[in-house]
């Protein structure tokens, strides 16, 4: 893109940013796109229709000292649909802003549902799941598709169009250039399937989503899509996805993730490739699972209120009570403690200033002479996590989709503690 702060631009929006927006921003896109791409958003919404910027004054107002920090702001809000931009050599950049799904479609979209997913771990999309619940007291009354229609015929595109014009649009969009259309078409009897089905912009648009999304090639689309036809007796969109997965979870059973293909930050990270992952496990399993997953029988409801109390008395994030249960189960050989003991090693991290999870394992890993001597504001250097973690992680990963034994979870925190990345200083 290349932008300058002389370059001039527009925008564009036919919608206003209110309360339901902001809330779907913030809990949905922002995990996502980032505080840079987020704020670059609510930014451009505040910009008068048609009124010509220069770039300069997005990059003033965000605090963005090179451009490519904006590019990489823009980028994100492009993939996720959130907004379109368009070039004119002599009236520069216009940006068409477009509205934010609401959480109910963002959830319903298996692109941004996985995509969120990997971010925010499972506990956390469970609590916005609770947010959508059907209103108390009603009844749902709606006609299903076959209570108003009837099918001619066994002939699939009879009833083609009807189930892709109310799709909730995203405007993500995927080339998946890899994956050929053409080909896939023509695998289709038309005498069964009608080829305007294929030539639906829409239909077209989900089915190079799904491909890419799940990875498959033309002949496992055309799986998907006779597997729907002859299981689920219709074409929807969301019944070819399901078929999809279960394709995808056939041969590759590990959960989807998305990273950017190359990164233009210009900032390093402190932490090694499999410390911050790591870190960033801790942070989005819930200790029900973690103390599941330690011992093999699921958790006291006095020991999930001790922890939820901890939580609320120091206000740690769950990334550093989780270390502090790895940490003191270790010590105690599996045996969880008083309330008392785990205050008191609470207190102990609040003076070392822990705030966050890394804190906790710099804390932690420190040796005893160094406990004494070192400023604890001075952190020390995070300890080296073990060359079996690559096995772990995708244990641990499989664990949390209900697809690994108990006995298999256990083994992978049993093998991370004895790895030594919970040091233990005892005499």
């Amino acid at each position: 893109m290349g932008f300058s702060g002389y370059d001039i631009f527009k925008v564009e929006k036919d919608f206003t940013i209110g309360g339901g927006e902001t809330n779907s921003m913030t809990k949905l896109y922002m995990p996502i796109i980032g505080v840079d791409g987020f704020s670059l958003y609510f930014l451009l919404t505040t910009l008068k229709k048609q009124e010509e910027y220069q770039i300069s004054k997005l990059m003033d107002n965000l605090g963005f000292s090179n451009p490519l920090f904006l590019e990489e702001a823009i980028n994100k809000l492009e993939a996720i649909g959130l907004i379109k931009t368009y070039y004119n050599k002599e009236n520069g950049y216009l940006f068409v802003i477009n509205e934010p799904l609401s959480i109910k479609s963002f959830l319903n979209n298996h692109i941004l549902y996985d995509f969120l997913k990997s971010k925010i771990g499972s506990t956390e999309i469970s609590k916005i799941k609770k947010e959508i619940k059907k209103e108390a007291g009603y009844k749902e009354i709606t006609k299903a598709f076959d209570e108003v229609y009837k099918r001619d015929s066994v002939v699939i595109k009879n009833i083609l169009p009807s189930y892709f014009k109310e799709l909730a649009k995203d405007n993500i969009e995927v080339k998946n250039n890899s994956f050929d259309y053409t080909y896939f078409k023509l695998m289709f009897d038309t005498n069964f399937i009608g080829e305007e089905l294929f030539e639906d912009k829409k239909f077209k648009d989900e089915i190079l989503k799904i491909s890419y999304h799940y990875g498959l090639s033309e002949e496992e689309m055309y799986q998907a899509v006779m597997d729907t036809i002859k299981l689920d007796k219709d074409l929807k969109l969301e019944d070819i996805n399901k078929r999809a997965v279960n394709i995808y979870s056939a041969k590759r059973p590990e959960p989807i993730t998305f990273t950017p293909k190359e990164s233009i930050s210009l900032k390093d990270s402190e932490l090694d490739e499999a410390t911050a992952r790591f870190l960033d496990l801790v942070e989005k399993i819930s200790c029900e699972e973690l103390l599941k997953t330690l011992s093999g029988i699921k958790a006291s409801v006095s020991e999930l209120k001790l922890f939820d109390d901890l939580m609320k008395a120091t206000g740690f994030s769950q990334g550093v009570i989780n270390v502090m249960v790895l940490y003191v189960t270790n010590e105690k050989n599996g045996e969880i403690p008083s309330y008392n003991y785990f205050e008191k090693i609470a207190n102990t991290w609040k003076r070392a200033k822990v705030k966050t999870a890394k804190d906790a394992l710099d804390v932690i890993n420190k040796k005893p002479e160094e406990k004494k001597t070192t400023n604890y504001s001075k952190k020390a250097k995070v300890k080296e996590v073990p060359d079996w973690y690559k096995d772990y992680e995708k244990t641990i990963s499989e664990a949390s989709n209900k697809n690994v034994s108990e006995d298999e979870k256990s083994k992978a925190l049993e093998e991370a503690i004895a790895s030594g990345l919970f040091s233990s200083h005892k005499e």
